[in-house]
């Protein structure tokens, strides 16, 4: 068996690896731990304007979400059905300021046998541009009332042509005989 003598007083260790190791490490923790800091540093910096941005945004969102419920609590509170009536009879005025008279007229014109003379007219103007009219007519015969009402219908113009009331002259007299009728009228026909 072999003898070994050692007269150190502790055993020989060789720790320049360890410490050059741990000298490493802490060298390239203490670059990591400076990049990290220098990232936050930059991080921070670049979201700055981002932050005052979304705080702007969230604002404005506050404001305009306000703005609405204020809106619609006055949108509630507003008289609509007046509104719609008002509207309503707006329309009805805009649809008697477009109706043409010159072209009814025209119409009549063309429609009404020579017999029979017009002493009044009532129309009555639908939103569609239709109007429902009440003619007084004077015609020269008993039969006045069967040609106008012919004729009417013949035409595209008109339709629905319906007699209220009839009444023969008196005795000398100029005027013939009297009739009311009621017609649908259509200034643009269907073909």
């Amino acid at each position: 068996m072999a003898v070994s003598l050692n007269f150190a007083r502790r055993p020989f260790r060789d720790y320049r690896p360890v410490h050059a190791t741990i000298l490493a490490a802490g060298a390239f923790g203490l670059l990591l731990f400076v990049l990290n800091v220098r990232d936050f540093y930059a991080f921070r910096r670049s979201t700055a304007g981002r932050v005052q941005e979304i705080q702007r945004a969230t604002h404005s969102a506050t404001l305009a979400d306000t703005l609405a419920e204020r809106e619609q609590a006055r949108l509630v509170a507003f008289p609509l059905q007046s509104l719609q009536s008002e509207s309503q009879q707006i329309n009805a005025l805009v649809q008697e300021r477009k109706f043409s008279w010159t072209t009814l007229l025209g119409h009549l014109e063309n429609v009404l046998p020579g017999e029979v003379f017009l002493t009044r007219l009532a129309p009555k103007i639908d939103p569609d541009g239709t109007a429902a009219i009440d003619l007084d007519c004077v015609g020269k015969s008993p039969d006045s009332i069967v040609r106008t009402i012919a004729a009417l219908e013949k035409s595209s113009y008109f339709s629905g042509a319906v007699p209220h009331s009839e009444t023969d002259p008196e005795k000398g007299s100029p005027e013939g005989f009297r009739f009311l009728l009621s017609v649908r009228y259509n200034p643009e026909p269907a073909s």
